[in-house]
């Protein structure tokens, strides 16, 4: 995995070093949320929130929704990972705002699992599994089985169902999923 990360780094490096010279905002903001997973996957939250308000600040200057939309869902994220409930659902509502329900159904599972998770990290389970429902039935709606959303909502699922004490249906949820997984 070091190699992987040491890799992805030196790629972001170049394609910075290309953006100095033809500057794009578009490209940068692109480049940003990009730079924002790598930061996430070795943990450095400082450096995450450096390139999500970069992506921000991209989407500000290019109007690109392209690039908002994925940023306020990291920032939303972030500040999950962080425990700040209140930033983490401050970026949650600039994320609902800027979509709306007649969106893809996909796009609005992964916006509705962020909901989830910050309503089971604040210990609201009741309010969880209201959402978890909605999650469900947006999950019909869509033609692609299996797709990225459903297969992360899953793991949620899963623990949310451990969290309130049934164990049983989230293992049932796990093993089902598996051979989606492999």
């Amino acid at each position: 995995q070091k190699g992987l990360t040491k890799s992805a780094l030196a790629s972001t490096e170049i394609a910075r070093d290309l953006l100095r010279k033809f500057d794009h905002f578009w490209l940068r903001g692109r480049l940003a949320i990009i730079s924002y997973f790598v930061a996430m996957i070795q943990s450095d939250y400082a450096t995450a929130l450096h390139w999500n308000s970069e992506a921000l600040e991209c989407a500000r200057i290019s109007g690109s929704r392209e690039i908002k939309v994925p940023a306020l869902a990291n920032r939303a994220l972030l500040k999950l990972t962080q425990n700040e409930f209140q930033a983490a659902k401050s970026a949650l509502d600039e994320l609902d705002r800027e979509t709306c329900d007649g969106e893809s159904s996909v796009t609005q599972v992964g916006i509705r699992d962020i909901e989830m998770q910050l309503a089971i990290s604040s210990g609201r389970f009741d309010e969880a599994e209201a959402i978890d429902g909605r999650i469900t039935s947006l999950l019909s709606q869509v033609e692609i089985r299996d797709n990225y959303y459903e297969l992360w909502h899953t793991v949620n699922r899963v623990r949310f169902l451990y969290l309130t004490g049934r164990p049983n249906d989230g293992l049932a949820i796990a093993l089902e999923s598996l051979p989606k997984i492999t």
